[in-house]
């Protein structure tokens, strides 16, 4: 199915450049409707490789970014809150659409007890929380696993033993490190150190010259220390001092930072700085990132797609029409993952935009899953190496033949004859449509020299056999000879044999 054309972000040009190299182009494009919307860059240059000009993603679109900030040290006066500037920074003003990018919602750590689903938010703020319910904890372990952010903000009133023994159903870690000493330096405060900032939410502040990030000081922080062996948690930024200022984990689909201290002006400058505004949005961001749908899929990979509120609209074991770049079509199969629907793909084996085709209840309920109705799309994406043109050398076809006769189970034999390497279009032409380039003219050169070879010889040995030369006695040159005995010798020598002269006799 050939993609629609759509509104033009923009255009550019692009100077050539030398094989294997890359220029990047940007441009802004803003959605009015959230959900999946394909892009697709394409160079017009007149090429050997057109196919290759065009590429596509899907980008995920939303309409705003929840945040829950669960406030442990609340307060009635402005701004005296743990979590109230993490608050302001995430509130940015609305578009000029009168929409929000970000969505806090703040609630005080006596009021958490009323809350019954995480699932409406992406990330979540622990902003000096003492310690959590065994409830409330384990429904936020699943959160995390399940995809979700957390961001972990330790104050002084935390309690160590919690965050240490956090774990979740399956008994890993939550907690990215442990709260070691508590230290209060007011006198010498430490100061954040960007040279060391080595994570996506730290990169804008830390590579921005203009940014104030140095100037941050941290007056009570935590002494954080990473479990010995535990390869799923890491540091990713120091203070000047040489101790941890943010340590990231990997749980399961999610990702947990936690600073040493906590954000607020008793504890730190750093919400009065620039640089805070632009770190809490990164931050968030690149914390929300994994409970995003991923449109955008490997070749040969299953692909998942959820349907929310499509529950009561499909029954497991649905096959659902799926439209390949080809315009070819397959099927998918409705599922359940978690407690909810999901359609699995399993023949993603052709790169470029596929399209989902929904029944009309299910794309009426999921319209934000299709924003321009044409059913949902993802991407295959293709590693690029086909459009290199390199010969293959000896060693890449003897790889290739030990992974064909890996495949022939039942063939083995044929494996060598199943490849081999074509020289011209024609001979390109033969293979693709089933022949075997150079084969048959090589068996005939190969089979008709054998058969002169061998006529040769026989030939040679019927002469030697019917022509037996008599052994000429010793000659001798000397003054005495003439002409005429000399000439009788030669006649002599020459003469056929008697059974060669009685055979002429008879003719």
């Amino acid at each position: 199915m050939p993609p629609r054309a759509g509104a033009r972000a923009g255009t550019t040009g692009v100077a050539p450049g030398p094989p294997g190299g890359g220029e990047g182009r940007g441009f802004e494009k803003g959605f009015a409707r959230p959900g999946g919307h394909v892009l697709t860059a394409v160079i017009e240059a007149q090429d050997d490789l057109r196919g290759d000009n065009r590429a596509s993603r899907v980008v995920s679109v939303r309409s705003a970014m929840p945040v829950l900030i669960i406030d442990g040290s609340p307060s009635s006066r402005p701004l005296a809150g743990a979590g109230d500037f993490i608050a302001i920074a995430l509130s940015p003003p609305a578009t000029d659409r009168g929409e929000a990018l970000l969505a806090a919602t703040v609630v005080a750590a006596p009021d958490i007890s009323n809350l019954t689903d995480l699932d409406d938010y992406a990330v979540v703020v622990l902003a000096d929380v003492p310690l959590l319910g065994a409830s409330l904890a384990g429904k936020l372990a699943a959160f995390v696993t399940g995809g979700g952010g957390l961001l972990i903000a330790p104050g002084a009133q935390c309690r160590p033993e919690f965050y240490r023994d956090w774990r979740d159903a399956a008994g890993r870690r939550i907690s990215p490190a442990r709260l070691g000493q508590l230290k209060s330096v007011a006198e010498s405060p430490a100061r954040l150190s960007p040279a060391t900032f080595s994570h996506p939410a730290l990169t804008r502040i830390a590579e921005d010259p203009a940014s104030d990030a140095g100037r941050a000081t941290l007056t009570t922080y935590w002494q954080l220390a990473l479990e010995g062996g535990d390869l799923d948690a890491g540091v990713v930024g120091r203070l000047d001092t040489g101790e941890p200022l943010l340590v990231e984990r990997k749980c399961g689909k999610g990702r947990v930072l936690m600073l040493a201290g906590p954000l607020d002006v008793r504890a730190t400058n750093l919400p009065t700085l620039n640089c805070f505004v632009p770190l809490m949005h990164e931050t968030v961001c690149y914390l929300a990132a994994p409970g995003l749908a991923e449109p955008n899929v490997r070749l040969g990979q299953d692909v998942t797609i959820e349907l929310p509120g499509a529950e009561k609209l499909l029954k497991l074991g649905d096959k659902l029409e799926v439209v390949l770049p080809s315009g070819a079509r397959r099927s998918a199969t409705v599922a359940a993952a978690g407690g909810r629907v999901v359609v699995l793909f399993r023949q993603a084996d052709e790169p470029g935009l596929y399209r989902m085709l929904l029944p009309p209840a299910v794309a009426k309920n999921c319209a934000a899953m299709s924003p321009d109705g044409r059913g949902v799309p993802f991407v295959v994406l293709d590693s690029g190496s086909e459009s290199t043109m390199a010969m293959l050398t000896d060693a890449d076809l003897q790889i290739a033949r030990r992974h064909v006769r890996s495949a022939l189970d039942r063939e083995r034999a044929r494996a060598g004859k199943m490849l081999f390497r074509v020289e011209t279009t024609g001979e390109l032409l033969a293979a693709v449509s089933g022949g075997i380039p150079g084969r048959e003219l090589w068996r005939m050169l190969a089979v008709a020299l054998v058969v002169a070879l061998l006529a040769e010889i026989a030939l040679t040995r019927w002469i030697a056999r019917r022509r037996h030369v008599p052994s000429a006695g010793r000659v001798e040159f000397g003054a005495a000879d003439d002409v005429t005995s000399f000439r009788a010798r030669e006649r002599a020598m020459l003469a056929p044999p008697a059974e060669d002269a009685a055979w002429a006799g008879k003719r």
